[in-house]
């Protein structure tokens, strides 16, 4: 099996939906939040969401670009940064016209592409 584009472009924007997604519930009051389980369970719901497609993302690079298999979660994403694949992927978040303005909305994670709806190197 081959890199696969589309499945990291596709986990990519996953991420970066739930990130969005979870900016809106961070404009709530903290009470308010903490009071209202839809709220926690919708978060929790967007927070699981991104972690499981970064980890998809990183088994899937390790797998297939580094031929090693982790030893756990931990072992996947520090196999990465050893490698400095990870410098490679980025995706800008939503709405955002460039990079910048993607860390002025507040989501400054590594995740960032080089142009609308791209992943740096693929094409699309």
């Amino acid at each position: 099996m081959a890199l696969d584009p589309e499945r990291i472009h596709a986990k990519l924007h996953d991420i970066a939906n739930a990130l969005a997604r979870l900016q809106l519930l961070q404009k709530m009051n903290k009470d308010a939040f903490l009071s209202d389980e839809d709220s926690q369970d919708i978060a929790r719901s967007r927070l699981l969401t991104a972690m499981e497609a970064a980890l998809n993302v990183c088994y899937h690079l390790t797998a297939q670009v580094l031929k090693r298999v982790p030893e756990d979660y931990a072992d996947c994403f520090r196999l990465l940064i050893m490698s400095r694949i990870s410098k490679s992927f980025r995706l800008r978040s939503p709405g955002a016209s460039n990079a910048a303005e993607s860390a002025e909305r507040g989501l400054s994670t590594p995740l960032r592409d080089s142009g609308p709806g791209r992943l740096r190197g693929f094409p699309r």
